[in-house]
């Protein structure tokens, strides 16, 4: 399922939630009373929490409540978890909740080192119809726990909004709390988001809760990184002409000439005969040298990234494309031993654009989207519109097309010209079939 198409269904799911309930009260004009029916209300028994388990380490955190999410927007210094939405309806004969949880990917990737905060958010919406009334509650509680420590979860912070009013009124609002992480690793994040109301016409009350758990992935971003158009610009063969197999070349790095490994002369001359081979276009001599020299780099992890990602390049441009997913999934799992977010998000990438031309398709668009979310965070753009050209392409996509293009323009990016030709080029058969 396409990333449009997933977020498209998760909406008409609660979507059509929201009609169930909504039907449930007869239509009336506005304004005038109405005899609503409302079945037998029951007030479910709260799970309990979870056992908390104080392991060494400090989180900040930091709440808001009440505000209107269209008048706060949020600045580049979070990322926003949708933990709930939660509806309420009040009615003469009682209230009805639903607390709906909020979509979870089960991973989520932050870089933690220029100061990033995680927003955890409920944003709750209340209805009073007409001759109703009631008050009611929204409470966000948070545990974490490093993936590192025994026990279970550390407490984190809680927040609470408190509202009330008579109907015909409607609000919607959000609570907020904003965790900032101690430093690197792998957390395991709940959320439990609390509902409470009593409606005054019927003097009943209910309640509910739901609960949102996902991992956290904490990487660092390194003091510099090439993000120049030289370095992001095709080198080897014509991937992106023949097969619209948009690479980040940035994973080759201008190839072994420019690998340095000084300090273990047998990589070094291993290396050599890479360089002269791949600098004359034997791709499988320079593909011989590299897997050499891989065995003989030891346990460095930034370095067998780096073969990798060239072993898996080459394997790339020379159609092997079962041989590039091996190279850069062992390039991903290196490059996440260092923690580095730049090096993460490229061997995401690559890998992705390697397993869809392998015809292994579940993977390829959430490590699109983590390798998209890492670039935003580390204004990485341009190497980020490479992403999204990649799903204009798979999607075939014309309002993708239409931002990412201009985009690629703007940046002075060398696919601007072949992406301009395959958005016309689809747009001409969409007229051909129209």
């Amino acid at each position: 399922m396409h990333g449009r198409e997933r977020v498209n269904e998760i909406c008409r799911r609660w979507a059509a939630r929201i009609v169930l309930i909504l039907m449930a009260l007869p239509a009336v004009a506005a304004c005038t009373a109405v005899d609503v029916q409302v079945a037998a209300l029951t007030t479910p028994t709260p799970a309990p929490p979870p056992t908390v388990y104080v392991p060494p380490m400090t989180v900040q955190a930091t709440s808001a409540a009440g505000y209107v999410a269209y008048d706060t927007p949020d600045d580049s210094a979070v990322s926003v978890l949708n933990v709930a939405d939660p509806y309420l309806v009040f009615a003469p004969g009682g209230v009805h909740i639903e607390t709906m949880p909020g979509w979870s990917s089960g991973t989520e990737y932050f870089v933690v080192n220029t100061g990033r905060g995680i927003r955890l958010r409920a944003t709750w919406r209340s209805l009073w119809t007409a001759d109703s009334g009631g008050a009611g509650s929204v409470g966000i509680e948070v545990w974490l726990k490093a993936a590192s420590a025994e026990g279970d979860y550390q407490f984190v912070d809680s927040a609470a909004a408190e509202f009330e009013s008579g109907g015909p009124d409607h609000r919607e609002e959000v609570l907020d709390t904003t965790i900032y992480l101690p430093g690197t690793g792998r957390y395991q994040l709940r959320a439990r988001t609390t509902v409470s109301a009593h409606d005054y016409t019927a003097d009943a009350t209910n309640a509910g809760e739901s609960v949102y758990e996902t991992e956290i992935i904490a990487l660092n971003q390194p003091e510099s990184y090439p993000n120049a158009v030289e370095d992001l610009t095709p080198r080897l063969g014509d991937l992106e002409a023949e097969q619209q197999a948009i690479l980040d070349w940035r994973g080759w790095r201008y190839g072994p000439c420019f690998v340095q490994t000084e300090d273990i002369p047998d990589v070094t001359r291993l290396l050599d005969d890479a360089c002269v081979a791949s600098e004359a276009g034997d791709w499988e001599t320079a593909a011989n040298a590299l897997q050499d020299a891989l065995g003989a780099v030891g346990a460095d992890a930034g370095r067998q990234n780096r073969l990798r990602q060239q072993l898996g390049t080459l394997a790339a441009v020379s159609g092997n494309w079962n041989v590039a997913v091996r190279h850069f999934r062992e390039g991903l799992n290196a490059a996440f031993a260092t923690d580095d977010a730049f090096e993460i998000a490229i061997a995401q990438h690559n890998l992705a654009i390697a397993l869809h031309f392998a015809g292994f398709e579940e993977e390829v668009e959430p490590l699109l989207w983590a390798s998209i979310t890492l670039r935003d965070q580390m204004g990485d753009y341009p190497a980020a519109l490479l992403s999204y050209l990649q799903f204009a392409v798979w999607w075939e996509s014309p309002d993708t097309f239409a931002w990412v293009v201009p985009s690629l323009y703007e940046n002075g990016m060398p696919h601007a010209g072949l992406a301009q030709a395959w958005m016309d080029a689809l747009a001409a058969r969409g007229a051909d079939e129209g």
